[in-house]
């Protein structure tokens, strides 16, 4: 089971959602989704790449990054998730 390890959100202001944005609203949020979805996809490859990896590492944690687009009315963004428990041991740490 995975659990989001942060999340990026898009709220556009009140001025936009009424004001000279208003007729362009579809291309607007059609456009929001794609940047978001392009930043999902960035963070994962950047994920990967800092990602811990050793000779005798199995590559669960890497191969487990993923994200996960979301529309909630106006609000557009994602979550990242991982492998837990690893996931959670690799970014907070351990007790000693």
């Amino acid at each position: 089971m995975s659990s989001p390890l942060f999340r990026v959100e898009f709220v556009p202001q009140f001025r936009d959602l009424r004001g000279r944005f208003a007729r362009a609203d579809a291309d607007l949020l059609r456009s929001k989704r794609e940047m978001v979805r392009e930043l999902g996809r960035k963070w994962v490859t950047y994920a990967q790449d800092e990602a811990p990896k050793s000779p005798t590492s199995t590559g669960r944690f890497w191969r487990s990054i993923r994200y996960r687009t979301y529309v909630r009315g106006n609000e557009i963004g994602f979550t990242a998730s991982s492998a837990q428990p690893l996931g959670t041991y690799i970014i907070k740490g351990t007790k000693p």
